[in-house]
């Protein structure tokens, strides 16, 4: 890769500028981390339910023992997160902290690797600024903040990268071996890596093509690259064994998403993954509008600060003009072009932050590479120059990431408590105080999103009670979903009739239900979203309140 040997010893401003930038990525990330985003999204629940369920029982919710793949509502998710979040659950429980806290961790570990890597391939100047425009980077602090799988690749990526330009200057063995491995590893902890990181790799290969050719004629390198494959062979080898052993776990997801799946021949296919390419490089989607979920991105804001419209084509024009001299640069490039190509391969309206989320820290260095050329053209001209450059600079920078602080922590945890179903934490804390006055418990299946899971987070059931009561999963189109775990259903109020069997001597039900639809029974408590709308309303119902009418049961739906 072309290393830049390092200074001899790292000065202290380095240092303190280092530190600094790690503290407030920390602090963008751990602040208020239980609330911000809201709630807990029904993924970061099976995640971290699956994380318990192996600690108590050695399965995870689906009664399978040490998975590779997780099933999730007919979905499969590769396990690493899962197995990140075991330690933190056994030391302190489960709750919204031990769920998202890997991953932030993770996060403000790959604004102090990326530190690294540039450093040593640029210099001390361009390293500052890419970290810190990705400890500030609202789709990096979003996505880290999140207890998806998805927010670890970008750290896993610059650690592969770092270890793979450490392993060139040092020639060791070891940092071969561990650099294949993290490869490999990243490849699979999340679906889109799997287009990703080999589209990469091969882009590493074209951009470096002379110097691997000398490592492989060289008798004394040519091991290295056989010991990186081996590495790399190494950490794909539980996505082979689950590949060998299920298949479906494996490939359901893509099967599902793909955009060659949802449309009707080879060439609407075709136009159908360019549109959503483009999606994902549009200035919608970096500085206007982001992705259009509220789970996945903030409304009224990019994935990417304003001020890197301005900085990336700078980097480009320096990419244009260094073509030669900074290969490493190339490969900036090959990685921003590569990064949307699992997007587009999906089915989705406009960009997607997570299957695109190859692109970080991308875009970061190539704002920090064209920072870094405008300082250089400045400071040609005058220190004075230089200073009053940064301090406009920083009133920028302050500016851009002062307003998407307030979108983010003050408007969007009202405007996603909804697409986060937050209305059900105070349901469920409800629902447990008066549990033991009650034989059944309904919970309304209207305009929610794997509420079972949901029930299972907040309640903390003990997973062997969880198996104990045989819980029923209903098959749908997409996804299944939990319907029933013993004397709890998960169903629309309207098919209480047909639910009369399967309550059989319950006399007390509990029912929570969308204030939209009637309820035969006494109103008890109303939970509001913070905008002050009814998200969920409570009842009491006795058996003789529901009319006795023939209706389809709710494993009928």
């Amino acid at each position: 890769m072309n290393p830049r040997p390092d200074d001899a010893l790292p000065n202290r401003r380095r240092s303190w500028t280092l530190l600094l930038i790690v503290l407030l990525a920390a602090a963008l990330r751990f602040y208020r981390l239980d609330n911000v985003p809201p709630a807990i999204n029904q993924d970061e629940a099976v995640h971290a339910y699956d994380a318990w369920c192996l600690l108590e029982t050695g399965k995870d919710h689906r009664g399978e023992a040490w998975p590779i793949f997780f099933r999730a509502f007919r979905d499969y998710h590769p396990g690493v997160f899962v197995y990140l979040l075991m330690p933190l659950q056994a030391l302190f429980g489960m709750n919204v902290w031990t769920t998202r806290l890997p991953g932030a961790l993770i996060g403000v570990v790959g604004v102090w690797l990326l530190y690294e890597l540039l450093r040593r391939v640029y210099n001390d100047r361009a390293a500052a600024m890419a970290a810190l425009f990705l400890a500030v980077s609202p789709w990096h602090v979003h996505v880290t903040r999140l207890a998806f799988e998805a927010g670890t690749c970008p750290t896993l990526m610059v650690l592969a990268m770092l270890l793979l330009l450490l392993a060139v200057r040092r020639q060791n063995s070891a940092i071969w071996l561990a650099s294949g491995l993290i490869f490999g590893l990243t490849a699979w902890t999340y679906h889109a890596m799997r287009v990703f990181v080999p589209l990469l790799l091969l882009a590493i290969v074209v951009v470096y093509r002379d110097r691997l050719r000398q490592l492989l004629v060289d008798r004394r390198t040519r091991r290295f690259p056989m010991v990186w494959g081996v590495g790399l062979f190494i950490g794909l080898l539980p996505f082979l064994w689950a590949w060998f052993r299920n298949p479906e776990a494996v490939w359901t997801r893509a099967a599902s998403v793909s955009v060659f799946h949802k449309t009707t021949g080879l060439a609407d296919g075709v136009m159908a993954f360019v549109r959503n390419y483009l999606q994902n490089l549009s200035p919608d989607f970096f500085f206007i509008g982001g992705d259009h979920s509220l789970v996945q991105s903030i409304a009224g804001y990019g994935q990417l600060h304003y001020f890197c419209a301005i900085l990336i084509p700078v980097g480009l024009y320096r990419a244009v003009r260094r073509w030669r001299q900074e290969p490493f640069t190339q490969l900036v490039i090959w990685w921003i072009l590569l990064s949307p190509v699992p997007a587009a391969a999906a089915n989705w309206e406009g960009g997607h932050a997570l299957r695109s989320i190859g692109g970080l820290p991308a875009y970061q260095i190539l704002a920090a590479l064209g920072g870094d050329f405008i300082l250089a053209a400045v400071g040609a001209r005058s220190a004075a120059s230089v200073r009053r450059f940064l301090i406009a600079g920083a009133a920028v920078l302050a500016l851009n990431v002062g307003y998407f602080l307030k979108l983010f922590f003050a408007d969007y945890p009202i405007a996603a408590a909804q697409a986060f179903q937050s209305e059900w934490r105070e349901v469920f804390a409800e629902v447990d105080r008066r549990k033991a006055d009650y034989d059944a418990f309904l919970f309304t299946s209207m305009k929610t999103n794997q509420l079972g899971i949901l029930y299972l987070y907040w309640t903390r059931m003990p997973p062997r009670e969880y198996f104990a009561q045989s819980p029923q999963y209903l098959p749908g189109p997409t996804f299944d979903r939990l319907l029933q775990i013993g004397p709890v259903v998960f169903a629309r109020s309207e098919e209480l009739p047909g639910m009369l069997p399967l309550l059989g001597h319950h006399r007390r039900l509990l029912v929570a239900e969308r204030p939209d639809i009637p309820v035969p029974g006494r109103e008890l408590r109303r939970f509001p979203y913070p905008d002050g709308r009814v998200g969920v309303i409570l009842y009491e119902v006795r058996q003789e309140d529901i009319p006795a009418r023939a209706t389809t049961s709710p494993a009928s739906h």
